[in-house]
């Protein structure tokens, strides 16, 4: 029972580390691309 509960407080460590770099790498991108449309409207502007 005992390593039961280990394995599954393993598990549990795993899954929450997985969810929380997978947040962080789509909040990266959409960074990254919140930038780029930003860097785009500035340059449309100046070429008004």
């Amino acid at each position: 029972m005992r390593t039961l509960l280990i394995i599954a407080g393993i598990l549990l460590v795993l899954v929450v580390n997985f969810v929380l770099y997978c947040c962080i790498r789509v909040g990266a991108k959409e960074d990254r691309l919140l930038e780029n449309h930003r860097k785009e409207q500035i340059d449309a502007g100046r070429s008004e």
